[in-house]
């Protein structure tokens, strides 16, 4: 019989067959040589698209890109000013716990020619999301064509400045390496003061309710954000290619739409997380991850949401929360909360904490035995392997049995 795949090689498995078929579409578009951009008449020449195709579509750039500012002859400019979905208060500031300003705050996402990382693979389309008081302000910056690079590159520099804490969504693994290599074979060096992806605090909170946590997934499921018409991510370097050889232009827009909702999204997702700190919680959220991630932050409240989940029988929680109450030398509330749950489940952790606790804290031996003698029975009763803790209650009770010998003396 073959063994179920594992959630992790599941999720990894469909990655890769999306990506491959990505990789087809854009093979089969630039007759299997996407990446090389040697001149207007080469690009052209492929896939039938007449020579005079690539000068004929600079002469209505401006039509075709109404609403954007031309900056130099290849780069494009679009401003646009929402209300900003921060709410000027976050409880938790867990997720953004070094940055006090939500000016610094920089929301990132970049359309690129590829799916590689490596030096053949460059952003056409970056976007920068700031918050400016009641306001998200997002500048896109579109490249016409590739000899404008070094012009986006140099604004795209002054854009991010010295203080910049950039906020992405698989960021880390994808877009500001991108960036960095375009960078540097620019002669320029980016370097923001922080960066916050959000893809991870996401994974934590709903990798066990959702079957995926892409942007699309979480905007739909959590969010409940359902957009129109929406391009497909996949899509988005073919439709540029095709505007690179030919001028064909229909798609472009839907392409700028679905970049600017994307950096929309991260805002809102920032948001909606750092409001995760109630007792209530949304249906699919992942009470021990979030109570986890609160610890560091809002202890208190970290503390309790774990708790209603270990009362809950869930055991994460319940190890989580023993264990940051034994680090905080908090031993009384986690021997009280042991006790309630050793009454209840009579759980093999909890009996051990518990035995601990009696012997080397309250100095209860015979509490300690009584405890460990149990866990015996449950050993026995289970056939538990000696790995699993036999071995080691046989030395605990024999160390028990000598210490209460030696109290009644």
């Amino acid at each position: 019989m073959i063994p179920p795949l594992s959630e992790g090689e599941a999720e990894r498995r469909r990655d890769r067959s999306a990506l491959a078929e990505r990789l087809r579409r854009l093979k089969e578009l630039d007759g299997g040589s996407f990446g090389e951009f040697a001149s207007d008449e080469g690009r052209a020449a492929r896939k039938g698209a007449h020579p005079g195709a690539a000068a004929a579509r600079v002469d209505n750039l401006g039509e075709i890109l109404a609403g954007w500012a031309r900056v130099a002859e290849h780069l494009w400019l679009r401003e646009t000013v929402r209300p900003s979905p921060l709410r000027a208060h976050r409880p938790a500031r867990f997720v953004t716990h070094g940055v006090a300003d939500d000016s610094r705050l920089l929301f990132l996402d970049i359309e690129t020619t590829g799916l590689s990382g490596g030096a053949g693979t460059f952003a056409f389309l970056v976007g920068l999301g700031r918050v400016q008081g009641e306001y998200l302000t997002v500048r896109q910056y579109f490249l016409s064509d590739y000899p404008g690079e070094p012009e986006m590159i140099a604004a795209l520099s002054e854009a991010f400045g010295d203080e910049s804490f950039v906020v992405s969504y698989n960021g880390k693994s994808f877009d500001l390496p991108i960036l960095k290599t375009r960078f540097a074979l620019n002669g320029r060096t980016l370097a923001p003061s922080g960066h916050i992806d959000l893809l991870y605090p996401a994974r934590r909170l709903w990798k066990r309710s959702l079957e995926s946590c892409s942007l699309h997934t979480i905007e739909t499921e959590v969010l409940g954000k359902n957009r129109d018409d929406d391009v497909p991510g996949f899509l988005v370097p073919e439709i540029y290619f095709e505007f690179l050889r030919t001028g064909t232009h229909d798609r472009l827009e839907s392409v700028f739409a679905h970049h600017l909702e994307d950096i929309a999204s991260l805002a809102e997702l920032l948001d909606y997380i750092e409001h995760l700190s109630g007792r209530t919680l949304p249906a699919g959220v992942d009470p021990v991850e979030l109570g986890r991630m609160l610890l560091d932050r809002w202890p208190e409240a970290g503390l309790e949401i774990l708790r209603s989940a270990a009362e809950k029988g869930e055991p994460r929680a319940l190890r989580i929360y023993s264990d940051y109450l034994k680090r905080a030398k908090r031993f009384d509330e986690a021997a009280a909360f042991w006790e309630a749950a050793w009454k209840m489940s009579a759980g093999f952790y909890v009996g051990v904490e518990l035995a601990k606790y009696y012997e080397h804290k309250a100095r209860d031996m015979a509490s300690a035995l009584s405890v460990v003698n149990k866990l015996e029975a449950m050993t026995r009763a289970a056939r538990l392997a000696p790995s699993l803790g036999a071995n080691d209650l046989r030395r605990r009770r024999a160390r028990l049995e000598r210490k209460s010998q030696s109290q009644g003396r």
